[in-house]
């Protein structure tokens, strides 16, 4: 009785029974039933989208492509189609394609912040930094407790070398997402760059404790040490970063230079020479 009322419903309302179970994360059973709807309502172009979501969630790029343009054929004005193909044309590498379909969603709904993001992390990747930075700016203004956005604007005025600005942004991802270590990582090193070791302790140390086994992290608190000159903390951090990530010339470069400096220069020597054979290995 339930499968015949099921059978005699309306593609519209069964898509939102549908949608339902989408967001509740019924994956299989959903891409099921979009396919029934499909079969009985070809061009029912919310249906047409959803399947071609599924389909990328499931690797099937070229379907979800097909699927969801001709979604947009049949309705130009929704700014989630775009969305869903910048992200396919995204895992095809389509950088063009899907820098276009960013534009389109925020021709539609200039208001959504995550068009603006998603367009400005790739005019960042084509080395378009200050058009990047506009729209990445624009993303915070619109969606201002965005830890994402922050930390994404902040690693790209840093790539510009707008140091005062990417700290700024850091501090505030980092505190949108105080649990979170990276944004705390990259406030950490933006600090230091920015001449303020001191400042660059304390983030450092609490994403340790949040993730202790980042190498990152601890290179960066012995860089910290090291500028601080507390040279004997220095040594201990590198060693940890080493630890977690053994094939990392960075710190073994600066244990290098510590031990020169403090004149153990067979165990610096070492040190000096691990440093160049990893960066060749990871040059070759």
């Amino acid at each position: 009785m339930a499968g015949e009322r099921r059978q005699s419903e309306t593609p519209r309302r069964r898509f939102s029974e549908v949608l339902a179970d989408f967001q509740a994360g019924k994956f299989e059973q959903v891409f099921a039933e979009l396919q029934t709807i499909l079969k009985r309502a070809p061009d029912h172009h919310p249906a047409l989208h959803l399947y071609g979501v599924m389909q990328l969630r499931r690797g099937q790029t070229d379907l979800a492509i097909k699927a969801i343009e001709k979604a947009l054929l049949l309705d130009p004005s929704v700014a989630d189609y775009y969305m869903n193909l910048a992200a396919a044309w995204q895992v095809k590498n389509d950088i063009n394609k899907a820098l276009w379909c960013y534009r389109r969603a925020i021709r539609i709904r200039p208001e959504l912040a995550e068009a603006h993001h998603g367009a400005g992390m790739l005019l960042a990747r084509l080395g378009d930094l200050d058009r990047a930075r506009i729209n990445l700016t624009t993303a915070v203004r619109l969606k201002g407790n965005w830890p994402k956005g922050h930390n994404d604007l902040a690693n790209l005025l840093a790539r510009m070398n707008r140091m005062d600005e990417a700290t700024q942004h850091y501090r505030r991802a980092s505190e949108l997402a105080p649990d979170n270590p990276y944004p705390l990582i990259n406030l950490g090193n933006s600090l230091l760059i920015d001449g303020h070791p001191e400042e660059a302790e304390a983030p450092l140390v609490r994403a340790i404790e949040l993730e202790p086994k980042s190498a990152e992290a601890h290179f960066n608190l012995g860089n910290v040490f090291l500028k601080t000159r507390r040279f004997d903390k220095a040594l201990g951090s590198y060693t940890r970063a080493l630890q977690h990530r053994p094939n990392f010339p960075e710190a073994y470069e600066n244990i290098g230079r510590l031990l020169e400096a403090i004149g153990k220069k067979a165990e610096a020597e070492e040190c000096l020479n691990r440093a160049k054979k990893l960066r060749e290995s990871r040059a070759a």
